[in-house]
């Protein structure tokens, strides 16, 4: 089982992505150069890199897991976001943790598999 693990940073740079650059990866790395935020653009490469390994939407998923909570949202919204990822953390030493966002790429497949009206497991 793979999974895709997001520190609290880079949910922040892929919802910042989401919410306020369209979901597009080149405007949002414009504006960091612009900025003089070179870090933060070479990891949002490096996050592209991550999307296009495992066909993922990286941006989306980090801007529904930020809003499940939100008034109005649907509980099978919430639901489906909870299926698709699970919050822990990570320890690498004694005195630091750090909480980190594991997403998992193959029920993100079996959602999208629902959605286009494919039986889980029908997969060739």
């Amino acid at each position: 089982m793979d999974v895709v693990a997001l520190t609290l940073t880079d949910r922040v740079l892929l919802a910042e992505r989401y919410d306020l650059h369209s979901n597009s990866h080149r405007i949002m790395r414009e504006a960091l150069l612009q900025r003089g935020a070179e870090d933060a653009a070479l990891r949002l490469e490096a996050l592209r890199s991550v999307e296009r390994a495992f066909d993922l939407d990286l941006g989306l998923v980090c801007h529904l897991y930020e809003h499940r909570f939100d008034l109005g949202r649907h509980p099978i919204e919430t639901t489906v976001v909870d299926f698709i990822t699970d919050a822990g953390r990570y320890r690498p030493d004694i005195h630091a943790a750090e909480e980190l966002l594991w997403i998992l790429p193959d029920r993100v497949r079996q959602v999208r598999d629902l959605m286009q009206g494919h039986v889980v497991g029908d997969r060739d």
